[in-house]
């Protein structure tokens, strides 16, 4: 039931844009930018006060995309820390540390899912994974060209970590 909520929030959200400051910041269009402000980090600092270790507005985004997708469907902090295995006040924002957090739960495998996390690049980016289809895995990942968007790898790709 989760995983189709998630998969439709992200589909919802294809096409917003990164902002150039925290102006216009439900709008997926207006205010498109460079400087990394997004109503994720917004969203994260003001709404789910106790899921992060600080305010991230203004940094790389995609595992806060993440982080409020779960955060979003679950209505719920401390659901969405349960389920994501992290605790509060987390450094899951960074990449590398979320992807610690997941392997220390044990969640980490080989064969992707959908509504899975998956990490990337040297575990340097992060997205969800919306399908498998044809050897490809489809992702949504933020922070990806400056937006939201559908990525699609090849089961296997030395992208994938």
């Amino acid at each position: 039931m989760y995983v189709d909520k998630i998969i439709s929030l992200a589909n919802a959200e294809e096409d917003y844009r990164e902002k150039k400051s925290d102006y216009m910041l439900d709008d997926k269009y207006a205010n498109a930018g460079k400087n990394n402000y997004t109503k994720y980090a917004r969203d994260l600092w003001s709404k789910w006060t106790n899921v992060l270790n600080g305010n991230k507005q203004a940094t790389a985004w995609c595992a806060v995309y993440v982080l409020w997708l779960f955060l979003t469907i679950y209505d719920s902090a401390d659901k969405a820390l349960k389920v994501l295995h992290l605790p509060t006040k987390s450094t899951a924002a960074g990449v590398p540390y979320f992807y610690d957090y997941m392997k220390k739960a044990g969640l980490i495998t080989s064969k992707p899912s959908a509504g899975d996390i998956i990490f990337l690049n040297g575990c340097k980016h992060v997205g969800i994974v919306k399908y498998i289809k044809d050897g490809k895995v489809f992702t949504s990942e933020g922070n990806s060209n400056n937006m939201v968007r559908t990525v699609a790898y090849k089961l296997g790709d030395s992208h994938i970590y």
